[in-house]
């Protein structure tokens, strides 16, 4: 999808408070205390499972060079 430039801003500027607001994330199901539970039984009832990969002990160095390839 490609959107002109305008019509981008437009959107992203959709997300941004006006003054005086503030976002509330302690209500709802991505509430930080029941947050691991909600959504993991959303991920249940869509199907959609994440794939736990284990790297084991790596380094720095080690994690940078598989991830971006320079040493």
């Amino acid at each position: 999808m490609v959107l002109p430039a305008m019509e981008f801003i437009r959107r992203f500027l959709l997300h941004v408070l006006p003054k005086r607001f503030m976002k509330i994330r302690y209500y709802g199901f991505l509430a930080n205390v029941c947050k691991k539970k909600a959504v993991l039984l959303i991920r249940r009832l869509i199907g959609k499972y994440l794939e736990v990969v284990s790297f084991g002990k790596e380094t720095t160095r080690e994690k940078v060079l598989r991830l971006t390839g320079m040493d």
